[in-house]
């Protein structure tokens, strides 16, 4: 049975307050972000991808909770549309013709989701980290709502191309090992917790990935005839 993976532990988070941002982007280009020091590639990413900047571990977790905030307003923007009993069913149901009909817009994001879904299901499910259900539907929700926000289309082959989940699954695996270790004593107030608590994984996983994107990957994943549109 392989061992569980590391997490961040507080000693870590320590060394990065007193050694500072560009020890991190320094060890990553080394190639030295493994072993006892693979957890602190969350960290180093997020750095790197300019998500934080500075030494300053308190401005990191400011920064971070305002761009965490975005995606989260993206997941209930989209609960809220998709919440049918509190649409106007004269506008909201299969037979109506009229261009705003909300059921239109659920029957994309539907076919949107099972699209995403062919590929998740058969992500490296030989890593520990990805291969349980929760892990999937999150990476699911993430490709989702990048797919949504980013490349919006009404054919859901071309807003979500095979592919993505890969990356996104790379990005997910990346916040999955780099969760802080919370001691039973801490609150959610700890600088750990603010950094890279399990509360914020998705959010930051989805960072992550938009980052990826945005920095030359995402024309890979377009169709030809398309061109390439700010993501933001």
């Amino acid at each position: 049975m392989a061992a569980a993976p590391a997490l961040l532990s507080a000693d870590l988070v320590s060394r990065v307050s007193r050694a500072g941002g560009a020890w991190l982007a320094e060890l990553a280009e080394q190639g030295l972000l493994c072993g006892d020091l693979a957890p602190l590639r969350r960290l180093a990413w997020a750095y790197m991808f300019g998500l934080i900047s500075g030494d300053s571990l308190e401005a990191w977790a400011e920064g971070l909770d305002g761009q965490r905030k975005r995606y989260t307003d993206m997941v209930e923007e989209y609960k809220r549309q998709s919440n049918v009993k509190a649409l106007d069913p004269n506008k909201c149901n299969p037979l109506a013709r009229t261009p705003d009909n909300p059921f239109n817009q659920l029957h994309v994001n539907d076919e949107l989701l099972r699209e995403i879904w062919k590929d998740v299901e058969r992500t490296f499910g030989e890593v520990d980290l990805l291969n349980g259900t929760d892990s999937r539907k999150m990476l699911q929700r993430i490709l989702f709502h990048w797919c949504r926000a980013a490349n919006p289309s009404k054919t859901a082959s071309d807003s979500y191309r095979q592919g993505m989940n890969e990356l996104a699954a790379v990005a997910l695996a990346c916040a999955k090992a780099g969760e802080y270790a919370e001691q039973d004593w801490e609150t959610t107030e700890a600088i750990g917790m603010r950094l890279c608590g399990r509360q914020h994984t998705e959010a930051d996983a989805f960072l992550l990935f938009g980052k990826l994107m945005d920095l030359g990957l995402r024309p890979m994943f377009m169709p030809a005839s398309s061109p390439s549109p700010s993501s933001r």
